[in-house]
């Protein structure tokens, strides 16, 4: 949720690979790395350009793919696996 509140917010959303976020994000905004996540966010600070064209693209993807269904679903998904591990432990 609070991903869609910033992306629809106008404040762009980087994350790391290995996530949820992944369902969510355009790919120019997941990093594998460190340096990777500082480069991406300094453009976006310094390019303005680069900054409107990443907001245009995530609100599309948002539109698209990011309904409460799906929201629901990624949730009920990690509350399973938190509770299976739970279990194993």
């Amino acid at each position: 949720v609070s991903m869609a509140l910033s992306v629809y917010g106008g404040t762009p959303v980087l994350s790391f690979a290995g996530n949820d976020a992944g369902n969510f994000l355009i790919d120019d905004m997941i990093c594998e790395t460190a340096e990777q996540y500082a480069d991406r966010l300094k453009r976006l600070a310094a390019d303005k350009a680069h900054l409107a064209d990443v907001d245009v693209r995530q609100r599309a993807r948002f539109d698209s793919g990011h309904t409460i269904e799906a929201s629901a679903a990624d949730l009920v998904e990690h509350l399973k696996a938190a509770l299976a591990a739970k279990a194993g432990a």
